[in-house]
């Protein structure tokens, strides 16, 4: 498993695809290598860098491939197993989405701040993993729990001016990180680490919330677009019902059905321009009941 150091850094400074349950299976080799560079830190750069260029008509087939290298350089970084791929291959397919866009001159600008957002999901996630093994055999250290604990920080900053309830449910997950660290030295059983696992999926899927809220409801300025519209794109709808999926709730369940629903509201208001705050916030609202659905029959 990858020690990452480099995410210090970004704590110092107070700087997912859905997640899964944690499986020994998933765990990497250990490395005693440390990353020399906050690579999260460098990511968003590279991904502002391609939104100036993207902005000015000089982006490049060159350019959007030097990204997408990137991502798969930070899934091996973070994390190398078959969850964080599937993290990684959803956003190079987003990216390959966008390069098209931007051949065709219909671009969102905040395109790229998704990709910046995702990326925090992936750390969060594979920090999570690792505690979890570690914990399980009775060896996670403060270390890896600080790591935690600037990640779910990270991640309520970026999510909570978009989606109110998230604040409140990385609280939950905070208190739940500390009362297993209290545990440091025992060796964790499955149903320790289950709340874990289940407040990590309701975070997850309320950042997806809340990633789909900013892009609808936010000012139309920054929007590459002939036609003067801000256009949400299907993957903002599929992370929201992907999460769900991925951590327990079935295809089913009364909640998709549920979820769906409101999703096409979304989508038809925002096409028809009458998107409103209230209209996303029901969608927060309605993803409380994952937790419960997750354990019921569908």
């Amino acid at each position: 498993m990858k020690i990452y150091i480099a995410f210090l850094p970004a704590f110092l400074a107070l700087s997912v695809a859905p997640a899964m349950a944690f499986t020994a299976n998933d765990t990497p080799a250990p490395t005693t290598t440390p990353a020399k560079v906050d690579i999260r830190v460098r990511f968003n750069a590279m991904c502002d860098e391609l939104a100036q260029k993207a902005a000015a008509r000089k982006a490049t087939r060159a350019d959007f491939a030097k990204v997408v290298d990137e991502m798969r350089n930070i899934a091996n970084e973070y994390v190398d197993n078959a969850r964080a791929i599937t993290m990684r291959d959803k956003m190079i397919e987003r990216m390959n989405a966008l390069e098209v866009k931007a051949r065709d001159a219909s671009l969102q600008l905040m395109e790229f701040d998704v990709f910046k957002d995702l990326i925090i999901d992936l750390e969060l996630d594979s920090l999570l993993l690792r505690v979890s093994s570690l914990a399980r055999e009775g060896k996670a250290t403060r270390l890896e729990w600080l790591m935690v604990t600037t990640a779910l920080t990270q991640r309520a900053e970026a999510a909570k001016a978009w989606n109110p309830e998230i604040d409140a449910i990385v609280g939950r997950l905070l208190a739940e990180c500390g009362r297993l660290e209290k545990r440091a030295g025992e060796a964790l059983k499955p149903a320790d680490l289950a709340p874990l696992q289940g407040l990590h999926a309701d975070v997850m899927v309320h950042a997806a919330a809340a990633r789909l809220t900013k892009r609808a409801i936010e000012p139309i300025p920054g929007v590459i677009d002939p036609k003067g519209r801000y256009l949400l794109v299907t993957r903002d709808f599929d992370d929201v019902k992907d999460g769900l999926l991925a951590t327990g709730v079935p295809a089913t369940a009364d909640l998709m059905r549920k979820v769906g629903a409101r999703l096409d509201v979304i989508r038809d208001a925002a096409i028809g321009g009458r998107i409103t705050r209230a209209d996303c916030d029901a969608l927060c609202t309605l993803l409380l009941e994952r937790a419960r659905a997750a354990v019921t029959p569908g």
